[in-house]
């Protein structure tokens, strides 16, 4: 019987510290608009005002049709003014997946996550997505590539 209401007080208040933890938010902020960089960068103008930039460092990567992870990438925002924060994240990973096209027009979708404390000093989660098309074709030895962006999106988790 002892041994059992040691095993209650330990118990006890490693619940009562969960049900009075913070609850954590999750919000959406989808980009109809923005623009792709030379290095894949892409820059998303948030529909409800701010701006992302995410740049998935993929400077390894062919445009082929196939999958490329990275590890090196950022994430950098500010958020509508209903919410008003931004952060700088250094530590954005994910893949810049192969969706369809043949290797002069293919489509790939950009996806991952970083984390960090914003600019409130919160810590948040974040994952950042887009869609991107490149065009490439040949230009003497090397080759030229244009990249247009299709959509994309952040969420952040406080």
């Amino acid at each position: 019987m002892r041994q059992l209401r040691i095993a209650t007080l330990i118990i006890g208040p490693a619940l009562a510290f969960s049900v009075i933890a913070p609850a954590q938010t999750t919000t959406t902020y989808n980009a109809s608009t923005g623009s792709i960089s030379g290095t894949a960068t892409a820059t998303l103008r948030l529909d409800l005002g701010g701006n992302a930039v995410v740049a998935p460092g993929v400077s390894g990567c062919q445009l082929l049709p196939q999958n490329c992870a990275f590890q090196t990438g950022y994430v950098s925002y500010t958020l509508p003014p209903s919410d008003g924060s931004s952060a700088d994240l250094t530590n954005y990973s994910g893949v810049m997946e192969y969706v369809s096209g043949v290797t002069n027009n293919v489509v790939y979708h950009v996806h991952g996550i970083a984390s960090g404390p914003d600019s409130t000093g919160t810590a948040v989660s974040v994952a950042a997505e887009f869609t991107m098309r490149a065009q490439c074709k040949p230009v003497g030895r090397t080759t030229s590539c244009t990249k247009t962006y299709l959509g994309g999106s952040i969420t952040v988790t406080k």
